[in-house]
């Protein structure tokens, strides 16, 4: 039987005959280790997953460059204090429910502008402008506010962010009993009061809101309009705080 000699007189490994005339037919060489060195290429392993990814992530690329976009960071929010009146106007109008005037008004009382770049400064300019309003457009601006579990509502006729609110209490998914009852208490109300039932509902369930409803609607004219007017300013500070942080 052949034997495959080791290097610096380490003792022979035996190697079967049959195995030694196929190596060197192939043409392989006895390696000084002592191991027969393959004939074929050794490769590399790799991951397909990995593979495919960069695959796609080349392809997106391509399909970029072919379209003429690019690779760019989002950018940054101009600070609230730095807009222009127009771009004010359109990123802060709807804060007080179809409104716009508040945001006008805040411009218009000119002053120092930098505590506006924060959700709670921007607020007091806001807010200052609704309480220094004349009764008439106070009024105005309670009667922009949807019912909850409305018409509106249920005719997806709300704006985002009412809708988003509304939604977010589940009034969205009333039950018949739920709905009927809401829509008994929006009508007993405005026929007392002039105005809706205004309720910052973000962060409540419909048990809590059928609660304060319920509650509110035995108050005296004054301190419901002094409860839903502070009702609104939540409403757009929470709001503010989406919007600028």
């Amino acid at each position: 039987m052949g034997q495959v000699q080791h290097m610096g007189g380490q003792p022979p490994i035996p190697a079967h005959p049959r195995s030694l005339v196929m190596g060197f037919a192939a043409g392989q060489v006895p390696a000084r280790s002592g191991k027969v060195a393959s004939p074929f290429p050794q490769r590399t392993p790799v991951c397909p997953l990995k593979d495919f990814q960069a695959f796609r992530h080349e392809q997106g690329r391509a399909s970029q460059a072919r379209s003429g976009q690019q690779d760019v960071e989002p950018r940054p929010m101009t600070k609230p204090s730095l807009m222009d009146d127009a771009a004010f106007v359109a990123r802060f109008g709807g804060v007080f429910e179809h409104s716009p005037w508040v945001a006008e008004g805040a411009l218009a009382g000119g002053g120092d502008r930098s505590a506006w770049d924060t959700a709670d400064g921007l607020h007091e300019a806001l807010a200052a402008v609704v309480r220094a309003a004349p009764r008439e457009r106070q009024l105005a601006l309670l009667r922009a506010h949807p019912d909850l579990a409305g018409r509106l509502a249920m005719a997806g006729e709300l704006t985002a962010a009412s809708s988003a609110e509304q939604a977010s209490a589940g009034l969205d998914k009333c039950s018949p009993a739920e709905f009927a009852r809401f829509t008994e208490l929006n009508g007993a109300y405005t026929a007392k009061f002039g105005f809706p039932f205004i309720l910052a509902v973000k962060g409540k369930t419909r048990g809590e809101i059928l609660e304060a409803f319920e509650a509110r609607i035995h108050n005296d004219a004054e301190t419901e309009f002094a409860t839903a007017l502070a009702q609104v300013e939540r409403i757009a500070l929470l709001r503010l705080r989406d919007l600028v942080g």
